[in-house]
């Protein structure tokens, strides 16, 4: 898949990748479509019982994921994108 700088991508990691073996990818799938694995240039921090990620100068800091495509949910489901913000 070519990249489309015109289209919108979601970066994922820990369990929202959909190799993941405690993965929840079910909960985004219908939403996505997988264009491949994906390196963030960032840290990894606890958010409460789920890690957090922030971009980061350093460039040996990496957080290891996977990039999809997000499908256009407002005309799936029949509405406006204002209602979704």
């Amino acid at each position: 898949m070519k990249f489309d700088p015109s289209s919108s991508y979601l970066f994922v990691y820990g369990t929202l990748c959909r190799t993941s073996p405690a993965s929840q990818f079910y909960r985004i799938a219908q939403y996505c479509e997988w264009v491949g694995e994906g390196i963030m240039q960032g840290r990894l921090f606890q958010v409460d019982v789920y890690p957090g990620a922030v971009e980061s100068s350093q460039s040996s800091d990496k957080v290891l994921g996977e990039v999809y495509l997000l499908r256009d949910v407002a005309s799936e489901i029949g509405r406006d994108t204002s209602e979704l913000q």
